[in-house]
């Protein structure tokens, strides 16, 4: 989810943030999506945290699952998505069971069942989103994404593997305080979104999406900086865990 308003270029977060800063935000961001799942899943929301952060500072140090078993169609997209966001949460669920005591195997099987849950309600939301706000039109695939083209929005918001905003500026250089950010565009940002949060995150996903703008919201209105600004300048999802940060 971005406007189109500037990004702050650097894989991994932004310049001015260390390696060991970087690592416990993205401690912070698992401990919150291991907190929502565990709470969707009626298991106990304090474990659950502790072990969404070791998963978080797990991703960190390692990439999320990105294989193609359905090929590279449009259809093989949805596929390759909800597998890989399967073993994303099987590896969690076997973690928690492992951690709290419970059967490794159902943990897993659990875990995979609730991450593809939640990558099909991502995915269903983006196509309501896009095909609704693109005024009933098909959407455009590329690399593993669907895109469509609103072009009367003033930026991009993803669920999943689906894009929607204009479509005629999301490949334009990002530019940050009037500066051309090289070897960058709007299209990164919103690929950061689909991963690796949307299959880390799975189920948490929208939730936690919802309280990183509306708390970088908040603290923006209180530093002067203003409430829309704020969503992408003090977001957790938007400017700190992010492959290609966004700023206003």
């Amino acid at each position: 989810m971005g406007g189109a308003s500037g990004i702050i270029g650097g894989m991994g977060g932004s310049a001015s943030v260390s390696a060991v800063t970087q690592a416990g935000i993205y401690t912070a961001a698992g401990m919150g999506a291991g907190a929502i799942n565990a709470g969707i899943s009626n298991a106990n929301i304090m474990q659950g945290a502790l072990v969404g952060g070791a998963f978080g500072l797990a991703s960190y140090l390692a990439p999320v699952p990105s294989f193609e078993p359905f090929g590279e169609s449009a259809i093989g997209s949805i596929g390759n998505r909800v597998f890989n966001s399967s073993l994303t949460g099987s590896v969690f669920g076997a973690t928690y069971a492992g951690v709290t005591g419970g059967d490794i195997g159902q943990g897993a099987a659990m875990g995979a069942l609730g991450w593809a849950a939640g990558e099909g309600v991502n995915m269903f939301l983006g196509h309501a989103v896009g095909f609704i706000g693109s005024g009933f039109q098909k959407p455009a695939y590329a690399n593993g994404e669907f895109l469509y083209d609103a072009q009367d929005w003033g930026g991009w918001i993803t669920f999943s593997n689906v894009i929607t905003g204009p479509a005629t500026s999301i490949n334009d250089t990002l530019i940050v305080n009037g500066q051309e950010v090289y070897g960058r565009t709007y299209f990164d940002h919103e690929l950061g979104h689909s991963s690796p949060q949307g299959t880390l995150l799975g189920p948490a996903y929208v939730p936690l999406h919802a309280a990183s703008m509306g708390i970088g919201g908040v603290v923006g209105a209180l530093t002067g900086n203003g409430f829309v600004n704020g969503t992408h300048r003090f977001g957790l999802l938007e400017r700190y865990w992010h492959p290609v940060p966004a700023g206003w």
